[in-house]
């Protein structure tokens, strides 16, 4: 009867801590042709859920720079057509919204910029010939760009309210 040939643990790869794997736990090894089936199912999913990732934050991203941009072209058109009937403090309004919509144009366009980066450490993590201590670390700088993304991406969304509330202001300042 032929031996089955054994493997590492196809969770870990003999690479995490023993405390931590389920299966090093346990001490279970499977034969070798198992394990590659397993990595390559579990590849298969991490891949989706990046992409799936990837995707998401790119409709955020384009979004808010959507919303912001045409706010702030709303506001040169209404501008145009109505600078010379609004009064003093409607003038200013404007202006302070208008540089609030700017400001949310900058935070998308530094998210987009950031959500790059994090994919490019993610992306390096996965190039053949990277693991141990520098896939952590690659991972661990994705990790922080795209904490920057969310964060950038959030600043512009918060911007776009604050700079609507202060255009639709427009309308109740009482003009004396």
């Amino acid at each position: 009867m032929a031996e089955v040939q054994k493997s590492l643990c196809p969770m870990c790869n003999g690479v995490s801590q023993p405390k931590t794997c389920p299966i090093c736990l346990g001490e279970e090894l499977i034969p070798i042709e198992q394990a590659l089936e397993l990595r390559a199912k579990q590849a298969e999913t991490d891949l989706k859920l990046v992409n799936a990732a990837l995707e998401a934050g790119t409709t955020a991203v384009k979004s808010v720079f959507l919303l912001n941009g045409g706010s702030a072209v709303a506001i040169l058109a209404f501008l145009g057509k109505t600078i010379e009937q609004l009064a003093i403090k409607q003038q200013h309004l404007v202006g302070y919204a208008l540089i609030v919509f700017g400001l949310g144009v900058f935070a998308a366009g530094a998210a987009n910029g950031f959500r790059y980066l994090a994919q490019h450490n993610y992306s390096k993590e996965f190039q053949a010939g990277v693991s141990g201590s520098d896939a952590v670390k690659l991972r661990d700088q994705g990790d922080m760009w795209r904490g920057w993304t969310i964060g950038f991406t959030v600043a512009a969304f918060c911007l776009f309210l604050i700079g609507l509330g202060m255009s639709s202001a427009i309308f109740f300042v009482e003009v004396s």
